[in-house]
């Protein structure tokens, strides 16, 4: 009992601090923001920030990490592209904050780079190359998380009219149709 108390205080200040950097990246560049100024609107002591991060980079790499696991969570093998498509646009509109605030990073940024790799390894091994196809494997998802994050950008950061059933359907079209045209599914 004492053990699942403690756990659930773990993931609650760890949650506090992670809406608050997040928050901080959406008014002012990352580079900007103090431990302390997390600490303060999150109304988490200084001291604790470091009992579970040691650095504001490790925090940021924790709450960015945290939406591509649920995001793993709700997105599943089993679906038809236009289910994923909808998914995972679900998945951003529900942690919008975590996405926006990833697209203020430089694309250089060490976090943001490690969270490409990751994506770029879990869609990797969901293709196989095409005997028809002269698309090596690490091109096409190259290609896919790329493309991934420029559509982003855009259904975040430009005025558009488009229900998000409309959006996934030219996320099939313009990026995951080619994909599987270029290689084969496992």
């Amino acid at each position: 009992m004492v053990q699942n108390r403690q756990d659930r205080r773990v993931r609650r200040t760890r949650r506090l601090l992670s809406q608050a950097l997040l928050e901080l990246m959406l008014e002012t560049d990352y580079e900007s923001i103090s431990v302390r100024r997390v600490t303060d609107l999150a109304d988490v002591g200084y001291a604790t920030f470091y009992r579970h991060f040691r650095s504001k980079q490790e925090l940021l790499g924790y709450a960015l990490g945290s939406v591509l696991e649920e995001l793993g969570t709700s997105v599943s093998f089993d679906m038809s592209r236009e289910e994923q498509a909808v998914a995972f646009l679900r998945n951003v509109d529900q942690n919008r904050e975590a996405y926006l605030a990833a697209l203020t990073l430089p694309p250089a940024h060490p976090v943001l780079k490690t969270l490409h790799d990751r994506v770029k390894q879990l869609v990797a091994a969901r293709y196989l190359p095409r005997a028809d196809s002269d698309v090596p494997v690490d091109v096409a998802v190259n290609h896919l998380v790329w493309s991934t994050y420029e559509l982003l950008r855009w259904y975040l950061l430009e005025p558009h009219d488009y229900s998000l059933e409309q959006v996934a359907a030219m996320y099939v079209k313009l990026v995951l149709q080619p994909t599987e045209d270029a290689v084969a599914e496992q």
